[in-house]
């Protein structure tokens, strides 16, 4: 078990984050500078490749990130020059490890697909959608949404 503690110690000191941040410092609906400020340095404004754009979002800000043994590049996505989405390529870590620190932290995951590589979790306390996507051996993405936006009011 001290193992255990051991492995998730830093994830889970990690993901605390400052009081009330949807993804660690950042809080969705934020604009590029004002992700860049909070990232105290790990963040700028930037566009990122036009590869990593999708379902018309922009990037408006990238940076890296660090968390116990793992190393990730990460890309800020914007929808209307507000923050709607944070991609994190892992650099630096084991895929696996990871996935499992993620388990400790979120528990039984929403979705989990093996052959797919994916796993979702809902974390509706900071109101996130955590997919963790593993293709082959080199390629691990981790992404945060919110699980809800501003213009949800039901049916």
């Amino acid at each position: 078990m001290r193992n255990i503690k051991i492995i998730l110690g830093p994830l889970l000191l990690a993901t605390s984050g400052a009081a009330n941040a949807d993804w660690q410092y950042t809080k969705w609906g934020m604009t590029p500078a004002q992700v860049a400020l909070a990232s105290k340095g790990t963040a700028s404004v930037g566009k990122g490749r036009p590869d990593e754009e999708y379902k018309g979002t922009e990037i408006g800000a990238i940076g890296t990130y660090v968390s116990g043994n793992y190393k990730f590049n990460v890309t800020f996505h914007f929808a209307n020059g507000k923050l709607v989405d944070v991609r994190l390529k892992l650099i630096e870590g084991g895929q696996y490890a990871l996935r499992n620190d993620l388990m400790g932290l979120y528990g039984k995951p929403f979705y989990d697909s093996e052959r797919l590589g994916l796993t979702t979790w809902h974390d509706a306390e900071k109101n996130n959608r955590v997919d963790l996507l593993m293709i082959g051996a080199k390629y691990t993405t981790l992404e945060y949404r919110p699980l809800r936006n501003e213009s949800a009011s039901g049916l």
